[in-house]
């Protein structure tokens, strides 16, 4: 992370950054935070703990709590008994949310757990005309 640089907050998926910018002629560009599309503000306070936050995330983006993967300036936030205070989590916080896609395709995953068995289709019917 540079200096000046910020993530933006609860962004879904990859995290972005803004930087302050001073171009050649002295021009500075404005480090106010504007919302981007998937981007929510919280507000949470410092006695709350991480599972009491994953459930408003599960509000707010309709990820569920154990599909949250959430990280604090690279830090990761795990223990969901912990108190946001307790993991460094200070006003105007910026938190990266990054989602577990869940599996869409149920019948691969089952073929891939099942042992395959020879099929033995008609085998003792009169079907096989022995």
């Amino acid at each position: 992370l540079q200096d000046n640089a910020k993530r933006l907050k609860l962004s879904d998926g990859a995290a972005l950054f803004v930087t302050n910018v001073t171009k050649p002629g002295g021009i500075r560009r404005s480090t106010r935070h504007r919302k981007l599309r998937g981007e929510k503000a919280l507000i949470v306070s410092a006695n709350q703990t991480l599972k009491e936050l994953k459930i408003q995330i599960m509000h707010a983006f309709s990820v569920a709590p154990f599909d949250q993967n959430l990280s604090i300036n690279g830090k990761g936030l795990t223990d969901d008994s912990a108190t946001l205070g307790n993991l460094g989590v200070i006003p105007d916080s910026i938190i990266c949310l990054k989602a577990d896609e869940p599996i869409a395709d149920y019948a691969a995953m089952d073929d891939a757990y099942q042992v395959r068995v020879p099929e033995e289709g008609f085998k003792g019917t009169g079907l096989l005309g022995h």
